[in-house]
């Protein structure tokens, strides 16, 4: 059953997905991603993620608890190879999201551990990866 949030958003949310997973388009080409495309790739990835948790607050009342979680409600679809370079991760304090963490893997053209850090309050980003 899709939420009456959910049907008004998809149109949206439908962009942001195709959005995320155009950004991603590069990932076929990791030999020619530059350390900006990558951390671009990111800070247009990381408010798709924040829009759905959105979206998933309105249609049950709480944020989410991981980005699996709004994958498996079909709130967000992140392109697999993406998904094989960043974990991501939903930070909440009393309930709320506060912040989104991108961290690479391994698998990463920039290397593993490198972090951008989304501030769901201001949209600000910060870490290494925020440059």
């Amino acid at each position: 059953m899709i939420s009456r949030y959910k049907t008004k958003a998809l149109a949206g949310l439908g962009f942001g997905i195709v959005t995320a997973a155009l950004l991603s388009s590069c990932a076929s080409h990791p030999q020619r991603m530059s350390p900006e495309q990558i951390a671009e790739d990111q800070r247009n990835i990381i408010p798709v993620i924040h829009n759905a948790n959105r979206i998933y607050f309105n249609d049950y009342g709480k944020d989410a608890d991981s980005v699996e979680q709004l994958e498996e409600l079909e709130y967000l679809t992140i392109d697999p190879e993406t998904r094989n370079w960043f974990e991501y991760e939903l930070v909440k304090q009393d309930g709320r999201l506060i912040s989104i963490i991108a961290t690479s893997t391994r698998k990463a053209p920039c290397g593993k551990g490198k972090k951008i850090v989304y501030d769901a309050a201001t949209g600000e980003f910060s870490g290494e990866l925020a440059k």
